[in-house]
């Protein structure tokens, strides 16, 4: 007989698998242009449970703090792909859609990105707790959901920067104030990925690559 225990825990490792292969799926479909495996149409899998088997009680519990907020941001980064998967789907298809169509497009996934940057609690959020105040882990989440967002956020966003560079024609000044603000989005987007390299390449921002604190340097080989 299945102990159901362990049977909860093999369906959350699954979970995370999935989700895991889902956001995979997405950045190499964007970074190679090429069709994705998942179709969000046909998914019906809930995220993973912030959950936790434990083995002296022989029962998955609610995990505690901190243990429960290492949970918080991997599937906060599965939600954001999501929307970067529709941007995908819907604005760089083999049918790309009319400039109107792309702009109706282009506003409701900038909704999405606000309201997904509202999820954020506050000590993930760069804008509101300095990284460099956290413990490595949490310096490492924080840094990667800034990273994936901009991401997003140029993904969404580059197409009024283009149209822009080839003085298009916009049939509004209110269209042209969107287009502007878009513009503006993807460059402060693309502003803040070279300043979060910068940080980790100088090993002393709000991500530290070797685990150390932000002002420790990593020692030489011996």
């Amino acid at each position: 007989m299945t102990d159901p225990f362990m049977k909860r825990i093999e369906e959350e490792c699954k979970r995370r698998l999935f989700w895991c292969s889902y956001n995979l799926d997405k950045y190499l479909g964007a970074m190679l242009g090429r069709p994705c495996v998942f179709h969000d149409e046909d998914i019906d899998q809930e995220y993973p449970s912030m959950t936790v088997y434990n083995p002296d009680l022989g029962v998955c519990l609610p995990t505690e703090e901190p243990n429960r907020r290492i949970l918080i941001a991997p599937v906060l980064h599965f939600k954001l792909v999501r929307i970067v998967s529709r941007a995908l789907r819907e604005m760089y298809s083999v049918r790309p859609p009319t400039q109107k169509r792309s702009a109706l497009i282009r506003r409701q996934l900038n909704d999405s990105l606000k309201a997904w940057r509202k999820e954020l609690p506050a000590f993930l959020d760069p804008d509101q707790v300095d990284a460099r105040l956290l413990v490595p882990n949490f310096q490492r989440q924080s840094n990667m959901l800034s990273l994936a967002y901009s991401h997003a956020v140029i993904l969404v966003n580059r197409g009024s920067l283009m149209n822009k560079l080839r003085k298009s024609d916009v049939s509004s000044d209110t269209a042209g104030d969107e287009e502007d603000s878009n513009m503006k989005a993807c460059l402060s987007a693309a502003m803040s990925i070279l300043n979060d390299v910068d940080q980790i390449r100088r090993g002393g921002g709000r991500y530290c690559p070797h685990g150390g604190s932000p002002s420790t340097k990593p020692s030489a080989p011996s």
